[in-house]
């Protein structure tokens, strides 16, 4: 009995070790919807102005991270680019930063240095305005590191 209880155990778990390595997952890519989600996230960024404020308060705060805390103007940048983030749903609000951050350089000269601690400062936006996603991650390009 005892053996028959064993060798029931032990083909048991092979049919089940048998049935796992059988089971695989598909990732479908839609890029249809995914050209159209990036469309439908410019559309958004366009209508909050293109994270205007935004952009001012990372590109200060990249360019004077020294610690202290921020002033009474820079309160009133991150208020305006929490409102502007506000206006757009939470799957764009990344992409909206990222844009934010690549067009900063075009506009006013920024070095590489800048350019990276711009992206840090970018990253934690959504978190500082108590909403979603807490942080970004951009990728690496162009000095943007995860």
């Amino acid at each position: 009995m005892a053996k028959l209880i064993i060798f029931v155990a032990t083909l048991t778990a092979f049919l089940l070790l048998v049935d796992a390595s059988i089971h695989s997952t598909t990732v479908i890519i839609d890029e249809n919807n995914s050209r159209r989600s990036e469309e439908d996230c410019r559309d958004e960024l366009i209508g909050a102005q293109d994270l205007k404020y935004c952009q001012e308060y990372i590109m200060q705060e990249a360019s004077s991270r020294d610690g202290l805390d921020i002033n009474r103007r820079e309160e009133e940048r991150l208020d305006r680019c929490c409102e502007q983030l506000r206006q757009m749903r939470s799957t764009c609000r990344c992409y909206g930063l990222r844009k934010a951050v690549m067009s900063a350089p075009k506009q006013r000269g920024v070095g590489r240095m800048d350019f990276d601690d711009a992206a840090s400062v970018a990253r934690s936006l959504p978190g500082e305005c108590g909403m979603e996603p807490d942080s970004c991650q951009f990728g690496s390009m162009y000095g943007i590191i995860n």
